[in-house]
């Protein structure tokens, strides 16, 4: 019965005008295996600490690539190098951050300088992620485990794909893209 509903919560119907290609079963969840755990090594300035389980159990503060650090004709800026949802990549950053639980403000921006970040920051959080970023000084490392990530995995072994990912030419897009006022 478990499998039944598994593999129905897989029926997705796939957006007009794309026509993915099946991957085989086991680089589908070679794919989503990697899509479990983000890992981050940060160079440059900052203090932070946040840690969270879950969107609505947080804990963060401090700045990564202070404004401090800027002085006429010298720029120390914050890289970020790692490892997100199936993305690697360089980039820098500026943040911002303060809160508990679901009454987190931040600010936060960035360019990317090698992969295709398009969000920053606690932006890119999802709602179940699980994880912590540690910033001393010059340098940090953040990493996190994404509790919907596992149950597409688990789900995969039975056929369904709850994040629908497994195909190539899907996008790999975060299903959830949180406002200035949500962590």
């Amino acid at each position: 019965m478990l499998a039944t509903l598994l593999a129905g919560s897989g029926c997705v119907a796939q957006p007009i005008g794309v026509n993915p290609t099946p991957r085989g079963w086991f680089a589908a969840r070679g794919m989503d295996l990697t899509d479990i755990v983000s890992i981050r090594v940060a160079l440059g300035p900052g203090l932070l600490a946040h840690a969270r389980i879950t969107r609505f159990i947080a804990l963060g503060a401090g700045e990564l690539g202070s404004v401090a650090a800027t002085r006429p004709g010298f720029t120390l800026d914050h890289y970020q190098f790692g490892w997100i949802k199936r993305e690697g990549g360089l980039w820098t950053e500026r943040r911002v951050e303060l809160g508990v639980s679901t009454l987190y403000l931040f600010e936060a921006e960035g360019e990317s300088l090698a992969g295709d970040r398009a969000t920053f920051g606690p932006r890119a959080r999802r709602p179940l992620d699980i994880g912590v970023d540690l910033h001393l000084a010059l340098i940090g490392v953040a990493a996190e485990v994404r509790v919907d990530e596992v149950f597409d995995f688990l789900a995969g072994l039975v056929g369904a794909d709850p994040q629908v990912d497994d195909a190539e030419g899907m996008p790999i897009s975060t299903p959830f893209e949180g406002g200035a006022a949500d962590e």
